[in-house]
This record gives structure tokens, sequence and C-alpha cells, in this order.
């Protein structure tokens, strides 16, 4: 192994721990087992619950009313209705979206 692909590993490794820290250790270690999950590949719903309690600072209770509906995982995130009344419109505004960038396209 090269010097570089050496300090790479160590820079990831580093990164990695210091995430890690970072998570609030409560409930359990409950958002830091989310975390662990998700990073091992083991479970994609992990991945996204981590990422949006990542993105409002572990909150669920944000997580549950986030507004960013341009994210990509806003119509995924955890916590919140999956047939509510804005989840349903942003379905048929992005629908609306892609059909006209169709017709402009074709």
């Amino acid at each position: 192994m090269n010097k570089n692909n050496k300090d790479e590993k160590m820079n990831v490794r580093v990164q990695l721990r210091q995430w890690f820290k970072n998570i609030p250790n409560l409930y359990h270690g409950a958002f830091r087992k989310k975390w662990v999950k998700a990073l091992q590949r083991k479970s994609m719903k992990a991945a996204v619950t981590a990422k949006c309690q990542d993105c409002m600072n572990w909150q669920n209770t944000e997580v549950r009313e986030c507004n960013i509906v341009t994210c990509p995982l806003w119509q995924y995130r955890p916590f919140s209705k999956r047939n509510g009344e804005l989840e349903t419109e942003v379905i048929a505004i992005v629908a609306e979206i892609d059909r006209n960038e169709r017709e402009c396209d074709g």
C-alpha cells in the first residue's frame, strides 16, 4: 500500500470517528446505532433516517415537520405522513414539471 492510500484511509478513519462522536448519545444510543447501521449498508431506511436526523440536528420532531420539499429524501423522511395533503401536492407538481420538460424536449 502506498503512502497516499494510507493517508486517505487515515483521513477517512478520523472523519468517521469524529462524526460518530458528534452524534448525540441519547435514547440508549439510538441515533448512533442508526448511523452505524446505515454506514454498514445494512438498511436503506436507516440511511434515510440518519441523514434526515443529521440534517435536522437530531430532532425527530423537526424531521417530521421538515418542509424542505426540494430534498430528494423528503418524501421518504421518517416520522411523517406518507399521503398527507402537502406530500400529495408535491407529487402532482413534480409530475407537471416533468411533463412540461418532456414536452419542451420532444
